[in-house]
């Protein structure tokens, strides 16, 4: 009798177990249903972030599920959980990359950012030495040029962050204080410059706010790309007074006589603008001028502005006539007809405050400032003392 009742007992108990199990493995199927079906719901461009946010539930799962009552080893789960927070830190903070790196991203919703990853890819590649250090994943898919900027404002790390689609590619760039001439040594040929028009500053661009392009993904594109990621990150260190400029203006020259297939040119004035600049710190910084560096300036800057159709990239557009100007003003030290050349860059000047109008993101304010300094200075009598 008491085996009976013993027997019941356990049977009881057994059912009890087996309940039990059934109802847990009936939750969490009902979990991984529900955790599939939100995966299937959001944003294709979301779903890279929402693998990490739910692989800690999935996780516990597998950690509370008995194979043949046998729980799989804490050792596999720890292992897991750290792969899984390795790839998070990874991917959204990008341990990989430098200080002045660049991360891609796209216009488009496509699949777990696949696309995006192939392109950066294609970058590092183009890039070559050091290029998986240089170029990252944006996680977040930005739409215009205004959300660019904020994402590179935000990062002080970053060089700039490219985006766009296969029509067209654009690339948001890190801004940079201009150059003052005052800043330059007192016995330079900048100092000799503000002195002789009598004035107090003058302001090189160094900085533009953004370049783009059509054909955003074939080859060309790629490549130029590749060329402004190296040349921009090093900005701060080359376009300043007694930099080593090595190759920068070298690669920069090549980069503006590429060929391909784009639906307008005014892109490859952005390296003659950085060369040119290069030249004109080069030929004002010491003592002497170094005419040859600013005939360099000077032939970059105007072959620069023959690129430019109408609206075609203003910000670009007025950098570069902006430090134009400034070159010219420079070639009056030397130039038999000084007041036709100083007559020439106030039309430069005069051009480039201009197109501040055009202008939306605040750029502008420094060749205003320029222009009215040179106009006031050409109200001034005697501002030469040869003919």
């Amino acid at each position: 009798m008491n085996n009976g009742v013993l027997a019941m007992e356990g049977a009881r108990v057994e059912r009890a177990r087996i309940g039990c199990r059934l109802n847990s493995a009936l939750w969490a199927l009902l979990l991984l249903i529900g955790l599939f079906a939100l995966f299937a719901l959001v944003p294709l461009s979301a779903k890279a972030r929402l693998q990490f946010a739910i692989a800690p539930l999935l996780v516990f799962f597998i950690y509370r599920l008995r194979l043949f009552e046998v729980r799989i080893p804490r050792s596999v789960l720890f292992a897991t959980g750290l792969g899984i927070t390795l790839g998070a830190v990874i991917n959204f903070y990008h341990v990989n990359l430098t200080s002045g790196a660049f991360l891609v991203s796209t216009v488009s919703d496509q699949d777990l950012q696949q696309e995006t990853k192939i392109y950066r890819d294609r970058l590092r590649r183009s890039i070559q030495e050091g290029g998986d250090s240089l170029v990252g994943v944006y996680p977040v898919i930005i739409r215009d040029g205004v959300s660019a900027r904020s994402a590179v404002e935000k990062n002080r790390a970053l060089a700039g962050i490219i985006w766009g689609s296969s029509r067209w590619m654009s690339a948001a760039l890190r801004h940079y204080e201009p150059l003052a001439l005052s800043s330059f040594p007192h016995d330079s040929i900048a100092q000799s410059v503000l002195a002789e028009h009598g004035l107090q500053e003058l302001l090189i661009y160094r900085f533009v706010p953004a370049i783009g392009m059509s054909h955003g993904h074939e080859r060309g594109t790629i490549h130029f790309l590749g060329e402004v990621i190296r040349s921009w990150r090093v900005v701060p260190e080359v376009l300043v007074i007694g930099a080593d400029s090595g190759d920068f203006e070298g690669r920069l020259e090549a980069l503006a006589k590429m060929q391909a297939r784009w639906t307008s040119r005014s892109h490859l004035a952005f390296p003659l603008w950085l060369s040119a600049t290069a030249h004109l710190i080069r030929a004002t910084e010491g003592a002497a001028l170094q005419e040859a560096e600013l005939k360099c300036a000077l032939t970059q800057f105007k072959e620069a502005l023959g690129l430019f159709r109408t609206r075609d990239n203003p910000a670009l557009q007025m950098a570069v006539r902006n430090n134009y100007a400034i070159a010219l003003l420079v070639q009056t030290q030397i130039d038999k007809k000084p007041r036709k050349v100083f007559n020439q860059a106030r039309r430069q000047l005069a051009a480039a405050a201009r197109l501040r109008k055009l202008e939306s993101r605040g750029v502008g304010s420094i060749a205003a400032l320029n222009h009215l300094a040179l106009a006031q200075a050409g109200k001034r009598r005697a501002l030469y003392g040869r003919k």
